[in-house]
């Protein structure tokens, strides 16, 4: 069990040096088609926009945040003790990842419209403290004895879609305030939503029998011919099945010449998933397992084989889901942002940010201060810190360059992970290019009255 368990360790260590995005930090840039994923209230900075095919934007980050490299391997040596200390008492492997198939904004005065299509996988694994502690301690441990374990955290989902996105913005009242939206028509893949986990085992202190008591809901698409239906998907994606919508919502106000707010909501809506869809549900429901009859055991050894499956039939009748067929609703993942920023000068930028993201109906938090100067007239870089659950330090960086009509941009959410790996759950890149036309038509700043 201890082999298995370090396995386990492993590879959830392992799992989050892959790449994919959370999306906490909010990217400002030269008003260019990157904010468009973070704050629809954007004029641009020029007439016209292209994004180049897939290069037009890639977002990629993963998170572990229970424990680093460095917290469970000592001496090249797995410390499970001393990790499973260390854990929350829920702890999240997330993935996401996105990409932009192709991407483009029009400015016309006050008005701005754009449009595009990214494909997105997103995914969250979820194990609790609990779990880990029995797997390496026993039930029959002092820490645990008549205790009730609670595995209610355990959770697996994972979702894959295209997004295909118009959007307009306008500003108002001499451009001191801007609205916008943008209106997601989102194809679905594939899905495994845990919409429901909530299990618990106890060991009686005097008598030492085990009850397992839970429920859950699981809902999902994918079978046997998994791959073979994400493949088809994503060449018909008008094909009417796994549909469904996703608004985004932003302002920005500009006061005291100086000083501006900025909020959005993003992606809030969902999919409803109805190809192959299938839901396994198990109502509230526990097993209590006394141990074997030791005196029937010793006037008949042979009875071992048979008491045992006896409680296995017990335990698999009491613990055995419903299984039906039927279109069900899983939402988007939704993110939020609220920040207030200072234009300093020309070239010096201040931006401090509050950020969630719901990830598959759980909510991570982040809060960050973000620092922007520019280099001459075609190069800002951007800098800062952020803190991820309010206990993860990250480093965010990033440049964005505009070398005549190409902009180029790329940065992280921690740099920290770029140079001590051990040290950090948190890897995150994000890269973009893109063409820019009439940039030298830029949005009249009005100083309020």
């Amino acid at each position: 069990m201890k082999k298995l368990l370090s396995l386990i360790i492993l590879l959830l260590i392992l799992g989050s040096s892959v790449q994919a995005q959370i999306a906490t930090n909010y990217v400002f840039s030269d008003e260019a088609a990157s904010i468009w994923m973070n704050n629809p209230a954007s004029l641009g900075n020029e007439r016209f926009f292209i994004g180049l095919p897939v290069l037009g934007g890639i977002d990629a980050n993963a998170v572990h945040n229970g424990f680093t490299y460095d917290d469970a391997i000592t001496n090249d040596q797995v410390n499970i003790g001393s990790t499973i200390d260390q854990l929350r008492n829920e702890n999240d492997l997330l993935f996401n990842s996105s990409f932009q198939l192709f991407n483009f904004g029009l400015r016309l005065g006050n008005w701005h419209f754009r449009g595009g299509a990214q494909q997105v996988i997103q995914a969250r694994i979820t194990y609790p403290k609990s779990f880990m502690e029995l797997a390496w301690k026993g039930n029959g441990h002092p820490d645990l004895i008549g205790r009730r374990l609670d595995f209610g955290g355990f959770a697996v989902n994972a979702m894959a879609y295209t997004d295909y996105f118009v959007g307009v913005s306008k500003s108002l009242m001499d451009n001191r305030l801007t609205l916008g939206a943008n209106l997601h028509y989102l194809q679905g893949a594939d899905v495994v939503y845990t919409e429901q986990s909530s299990f618990g085992l106890t060991t009686d202190p005097d008598t030492y029998a085990l009850t397992a008591d839970g429920a859950f809901i699981l809902r999902t698409t994918v079978d046997e011919d998994a791959l073979d239906s994400i493949s088809a998907d994503y060449l018909n994606p008008f094909n009417g099945a796994n549909a469904g919508f996703s608004l985004d919502l932003g302002v920005k106000y500009r006061f005291l010449e100086k000083f501006e707010l900025q909020a959005s909501a993003m992606n809030v809506g969902g999919i409803r998933w109805d190809r192959n869809a299938q839901s396994y549900t198990l109502g509230k429901t526990s097993f209590t397992y006394n141990g074997l009859d030791l005196e029937d055991l010793v006037d008949n050894p042979d009875s071992t084989t048979s008491q045992l499956e006896e409680v296995l039939d017990s335990l698999s009748t009491s613990f055995e889901p419903i299984e039906q067929a039927g279109s069900f609703n899983a939402p988007s993942n939704a993110r939020f942002y609220l920040g207030f920023g200072y234009e300093m000068n020309e070239k010096n930028h201040l931006l401090l940010t509050a950020a969630h993201l719901r990830s598959f109906n759980k909510g991570f938090n982040s809060v960050s201060a973000m620092y922007r100067h520019k280099f001459g007239r075609i190069l800002w870089v951007r800098t800062g810190a952020q803190l991820f659950q309010f206990d993860q330090f990250l480093w965010p960086v990033g440049l964005t360059l505009n070398a005549g009509p190409v902009q180029f941009g790329f940065g992280t959410d921690n740099l920290i992970a770029a140079f001590a790996p051990t040290k950090s759950g948190v890897f995150t890149g994000h890269f973009q290019i893109g063409l820019r036309f009439g940039r030298d038509g830029k949005v009249k700043k009005t100083k309020p009255e």
